[in-house]
């Protein structure tokens, strides 16, 4: 169809009826992305079936999965290593 497209890896602030954000807004994200002439890059999320909108963050774009990746490369070192990681997204007024 010739119409480029990328995805896009970032968060998505989602809040429950109460305003306080839902358990999964710490988790990353993904989405795809279509160039369409005079409009520029248009988003859509197919997980939750809408278009992209301000409560989308995007961190990066490329390809695939593969070329945004939060982790890559080797590791040398103990063979049983944990990680930890916590993100906190906010809306501001």
């Amino acid at each position: 169809m010739r119409i480029p497209a990328r995805y896009v890896s970032g968060y998505f602030h989602l809040e429950r009826a109460t305003g306080r954000p839902a358990d999964d807004t710490t988790a990353s994200h993904a989405w795809v992305e279509c160039f369409l002439p005079g409009i520029g890059w248009a988003g859509y999320d197919p997980t939750h079936n809408r278009r992209v909108g301000e409560r989308y963050i995007k961190l990066g774009y490329g390809r695939d999965y593969t070329d945004v990746r939060p982790l890559s490369g080797s590791y040398r070192g103990q063979a049983q290593v944990t990680m930890q990681v916590s993100v906190e997204v906010e809306q501001l007024a």
